[in-house]
């Protein structure tokens, strides 16, 4: 067995005792891999920090359990698991014993490189309500071959062999396959047909256009269905029709800007596409049975 000494270049800063630290790549080739033991915060008995995160992370628990507490929700870890994270969470992980495993990053555009199919596995977590993050879980043959292609990547990351990028780009999407073939075996229920296709494309849409598109016709337009197909779909193996879903992602994000920035109620309104904050602060009540303001309040009584 290969063993690993790679490390991230990375600069991890403390802002306060309430922000959470930025954790920003130092290399340009916007690809990077670490073993779990040399990360200071995966450590067990280490003060919980919590951390910015700011790229795609593919996290391989081999051995150890814990936990992670992401957007005011909390999700148990365990030995065995890959972890899916990306851009815009906010998380503290608060291992419960010592974790082995592999962190591997990687930039939005390194991923774009990779074939457009590959993101659509970081958001697949919430298609049915399951977890905060999607979570694979391997056996003892799907972990021996995700562990061949760890290898592989350590290997090509390790050394300057001529094409090395192309190496990596190839290894990662050949990573992303077989991840993508146990999540669907392990998690999809087999009589999703066509709709597993539409709720997935639906579930990716809403992540990237939930600021500017609000109205269930919008996203029906953009996947060329009607509106109330969609709902059909959506509400039948999420439990929960469109609008909802729309407006509970407006609501994350509110409450992670709430949370880890300084802004205030009008700031975040702007932000999320509200010009009226009256009507962004009813919004708001209606869907988390509290004020903005209380709710704030309730954060900073916390810390």
């Amino acid at each position: 067995m290969m063993t690993s000494n790679i490390h991230f270049n990375l600069s991890v800063t403390p802002q306060n005792n309430s922000s959470p630290i930025q954790v920003e790549k130092k290399l340009n080739l916007g690809f990077e891999i670490q073993s779990l033991e040399t990360m200071p915060f995966w450590r067990a008995r280490e003060k919980p920090v919590s951390i910015t995160q700011n790229h795609y992370e593919i996290l391989w628990i081999k051995k150890g359990f814990g936990r992670f507490r992401i957007d005011l929700q909390t999700q148990q870890i365990f030995a065995n698991n890959i972890v899916l994270l990306f851009p815009g969470q906010h998380y503290m992980v608060e291992p419960t014993e010592e974790l082995e495993g592999y962190s591997i990053r990687f930039s939005q555009e390194f991923l774009c490189l990779t074939g457009g199919e590959t993101s659509k596995l970081f958001h697949s977590g919430r298609h049915f309500n399951e977890t905060i993050f999607p979570v694979i879980e391997l056996d003892e043959h799907t972990g021996t071959e995700i562990e061949l292609i760890v290898m592989n990547i350590i290997k090509e990351y390790s050394n300057s062999f001529k094409s090395r990028t192309e190496a990596l780009l190839s290894l990662l999407k050949i990573l992303m396959i077989h991840l993508s073939r146990i999540f669907e075996t392990n998690r999809i229920p087999s009589d999703c047909g066509t709709h597993k296709e539409l709720l997935k494309k639906f579930m990716l849409l809403l992540d990237i256009n939930f600021m500017k598109m609000k109205l269930v016709h919008e996203y029906a337009s953009d996947l060329s269905v009607s509106p109330n197909y969609l709902n059909e779909v959506v509400k039948k193996y999420t439990g929960f029709p469109v609008r909802y879903h729309i407006q509970q992602r407006i609501i994350l994000e509110a409450k992670r800007l709430a949370l880890h920035s300084g802004s205030n109620m009008k700031e975040i309104a702007y932000k999320l596409g509200y010009e009226d904050m009256a009507h962004f602060s009813k919004f708001f009540k209606a869907n988390c049975g509290i004020n903005f303001t209380d709710f704030r309040k309730q954060l900073l009584r916390c810390e």
